[in-house]
């Protein structure tokens, strides 16, 4: 337990979906830190319902946040966050205009430190009471969950080593029952497999074609169950996958289908996911399912989802370690070609085998 009690705190995590899922390990390690303290969260408006799947949250305040300018916004969010008597702020990524909030809100102690993403500092260290120095810890060689519990540790003198994994709660039964009416409208198969084929960053999507030709693979091997999920923009190229699978029976297409809450109860019936790296395989990790996650232009320390038996494949181009827009302009994705299909069957061979789901 720390020295100094806090009783209602609130975690600054704007950040995207995967991201944000590792912030959520910060929950159990507060309650510890500080029994009966209330957990409130900032985030975007759109992830608020991620909370449905959490437990242990007091409050969850929807904020949009813009990377440049809208200083009214900030000052009357400041002022909204002031009614909540807040008398500890978190910032696990912090940025100025966040860090700013915070102050404007006049919460007694903010915390804050260097971004563990960008390995920068700025101004808005003079908006913190307190500032968190990292010393010798790196923290592109950490998770990001244990970075964010490491810098609430260093924050509160505490000596815990014990890690926290983001764990969601058991689906509601209106959301079990709701998928569980979806896969009926599969041949009843043993093996259900979820993919999730698309992402934000061009240079972690696979063609089509890849896709459709490892879903034929798995198909014709183990007789499984294909299950697309993904958000309503991911329809397209989920619909172009399909047109070039053989036997279309076994393929379901959830994109844009499913809510979050409804995608936690999608992923307890789930044997495990493909997926290249991004916030579905956080998501399908904290809901308890294995990942094959696949990683092009990125290195697996800070972002692998963190299940017993996730696995990965990467593509171990020595580039990959200084990958940035500009570059992949010019690269030609070489990261992203070699991540190939028979590499990641070699992967869906380990992880059925593994579960004990092998035909």
């Amino acid at each position: 337990m720390a020295e100094k009690i806090y009783k209602n705190i609130l975690v600054d995590a704007m950040m995207h979906l995967g991201d944000l899922i590792h912030a959520t390990s910060v929950i159990p390690l507060l309650k510890k830190l500080y029994p009966g303290c209330k957990v409130s969260f900032l985030v975007e408006p759109g992830l608020v319902s991620l909370f449905e799947n959490i437990d242990g949250v007091e409050h969850v305040i929807p904020y949009s946040y813009k990377s440049k300018g809208d200083y009214l916004a900030v000052f009357k969010m400041g002022k909204e966050l002031k009614k909540y008597n807040f008398d500890l702020s978190i910032s696990l990524d912090p940025r100025t205009r966040l860090a700013a909030m915070m102050w404007i809100a006049n919460i007694p102690t903010r915390v804050g430190s260097r971004s563990i993403f960008w390995n920068e500092s700025g101004i808005e260290r003079f908006f913190f009471t307190d500032y968190v120095e990292w010393g010798s810890y790196i923290c592109k060689e950490h998770p990001a969950a244990e970075n964010f519990q490491k810098l609430i540790k260093l924050f509160a003198g505490a000596d815990d080593d014990k890690f926290y994994k983001p764990k969601f709660a058991v689906p509601q039964k209106s959301n079990i029952d709701y998928i569980r009416c979806k896969l009926n409208e599969l041949p009843k198969s043993d093996l259900k497999i979820a993919f999730c084929v698309k992402t934000v960053d061009e240079a972690r999507n696979w063609a089509p074609e890849r896709f459709a030709e490892l879903m034929n693979k798995i198909i014709e091997k183990y007789k499984a169950d294909i299950i697309i999920t993904g958000v309503k923009s991911d329809n397209d190229t989920a619909e172009q996958i399909i047109a070039s699978v053989k036997d279309k029976n076994k393929i379901l297409n959830l994109c844009g289908k499913t809510n979050l809450t409804q995608l936690n109860a999608l992923f307890s019936k789930m044997d495990f996911l493909i997926n290249f790296d991004n916030g579905m395989g956080h998501f399908a990790a904290a809901a308890g399912c294995p990942t094959i996650t696949l990683f092009s232009n990125a290195l697996p320390m800070q972002f692998t989802p963190l299940h017993d038996k996730t696995l990965i494949v990467q593509s171990e181009l020595d580039c990959v370690v200084n990958c940035n827009k500009k570059l992949r302009k010019t690269c030609g994705l070489k990261c992203l070609e070699a991540v190939t299909v028979d590499k990641v069957m070699e992967k869906v061979d380990k992880m059925i085998k593994s579960l004990g789901a092998e035909k």
